[in-house]
């Protein structure tokens, strides 16, 4: 089916021509003048005298940047949703990361307090077991075994009657043989 044409008149012509010069005037603050063969220059359009519009021939021109509000494109919005996309995953990260840091600090601190705290308990007790190298003395003639620390020379253990183990003689590891 065609599409029914639409008429136009010579007059419907002439004031959309007319329309499209008294835009074209009022956005460059032109006279737009015209010649028909043989006559005088007509006016066909000049600014009109609209407040709002600025008289360039007046005043100088010259370029400013403003912060204006601009409507995201569906390119924009898409670029904008990847970025943020990866910012979430990296601050996730991050806070993985730092929770990771956060349990090893702690471990660490847990670890100093263990020092102090068993510091503490030694400085409370003023003393420490340790093992000692002690020389073992046989005493058969008072039935009784002594254990002499070779650092102080201090008794440190008695036993009576001798126990079976220090009662047998040693055999030498030589004889073994």
């Amino acid at each position: 089916m065609r599409k029914p044409r639409t008429i136009h008149t010579v007059q419907d012509i002439a004031k959309d021509f007319h329309d499209s010069m008294q835009e074209l005037a009022d956005k460059g603050n032109l006279t737009i003048s015209a010649k028909v063969e043989g006559e005088e220059w007509h006016t066909i359009a000049k600014p009109s005298n609209d407040s709002n519009q600025p008289k360039t021939n007046l005043m100088s021109t010259k370029k400013e940047t403003l912060n204006l509000k601009c409507t995201l494109t569906d390119e924009e919005m898409l670029d904008i949703s990847k970025e943020m996309s990866e910012h979430i995953n990296k601050k996730k990260e991050a806070e993985d990361n730092l929770a990771a840091f956060k349990a090893q600090i702690n471990s660490e601190i847990k670890g100093h307090e263990a020092h102090i705290n068993r510091a503490a308990t030694l400085i409370q007790a003023g003393y420490e077991y340790r093992n000692i190298l002690c020389d073992v003395k046989i005493d058969e003639s008072a039935n009784a075994v002594y254990w002499i620390r070779t650092d102080t020379n201090e008794i440190v253990n008695r036993e009576s009657p001798i126990p079976v183990r220090y009662s047998q003689p040693e055999i030498p590891l030589e004889d073994m043989e």
